[in-house]
């Protein structure tokens, strides 16, 4: 679960980084600017995120059953 946690940090950070990057050079958004790609890694790594959150509840779940 941890892993997935820093996961998320890891690629908000790499967002940043991109749109930090490469929109002064681009100057606006457009087709030549690629920040649509770490925008949809974050929200894959927020769903990886709760996938494991719920798995270890439903295991917790059962355990205390």
């Amino acid at each position: 679960m941890r892993w997935t946690a820093h996961l998320t940090w890891v690629t908000l950070v790499l967002m940043w980084g991109t749109i930090g990057i490469t929109l002064p050079r681009a100057g606006k958004f457009g087709p030549d600017v690629p920040i649509g790609w770490p925008n949809r890694i974050l929200v894959a790594a927020y769903c990886a995120w709760l996938v494991v959150v719920a798995w270890k509840a439903a295991q917790r779940s059962r355990i205390s059953r």
